[in-house]
């Protein structure tokens, strides 16, 4: 948990960024990502220090808000990849039924889901902004 000094400002920084995501929209989605995963990180990595050790815990909080950063910044992508490749399979699924009344073989699916996630980790298909 963050000290009670940084409790206020941490959730300044959280009102601030949602307000960003809720007016700017998806152009800024990213970066409020990486902001609230840097908060995660760093409350999550301050709160294994003591409250005593300040340097450790501002270390601690600083390498777990580059961390949180990442891996929500990761996850953005992974989402996408998963969605794409879920897609691809309801495509194949509904296709299949309707032209042969049974259950795909799994080699469809797994080529089917592995295109999904290829053609919707494409920068063409991701960007929304282009409609």
């Amino acid at each position: 948990m963050l000290p009670q000094t940084f409790q206020l400002p941490a959730a300044a920084v959280l009102v601030l960024s949602g307000a960003v995501a809720c007016f700017a929209g998806y152009r800024l989605f990213r970066l409020v990502l990486a902001i609230y995963g840097f908060i995660l990180g760093a409350m999550l990595a301050s709160s294994l220090m003591g409250i005593t050790n300040t340097s450790g815990m501002i270390i601690a909080g600083f390498v777990g808000g580059v961390v949180g950063a990442l891996l929500f910044t990761f996850a953005y992508y992974v989402a996408i990849g998963i969605l794409g490749a879920s897609m691809a399979v309801f495509l194949v699924h509904v296709f299949w039924d309707y032209s042969r009344h049974a259950e795909p073989p799994a080699v469809p699916i797994i080529v089917a889901s592995i295109g999904g996630a290829t053609a919707s980790g494409s920068r063409k298909a991701c960007d929304v902004t282009q409609f």
